[in-house]
């Protein structure tokens, strides 16, 4: 499985670019993308706002064993 981190929004982002590469090269490879959904985010701390948007440390542990299954 490859992961693709990033503190951008999902459309248009890294992720998208490696999905689409593998894409063209036909390979399939499991692929998981973590960004900052494509939602309205309100303000508060960095903290706060990576907990709210599922992209702090928590949240990205929880994503990959839940894909992994383990």
């Amino acid at each position: 499985m490859i992961v693709t981190m990033e503190e951008n929004v999902h459309s248009g982002g890294f992720g998208e670019h490696v999905a689409a590469w593998y894409a063209d090269q036909d390979l399939d490879a499991e692929l998981l993308q973590i960004a900052i959904p494509d939602t309205f985010v309100t303000h508060g701390s960095p903290q706060e706002l990576y907990r709210l948007t599922g992209i702090d440390a928590d949240s990205i542990v929880s994503k990959i064993i839940n894909r992994t299954g383990n």
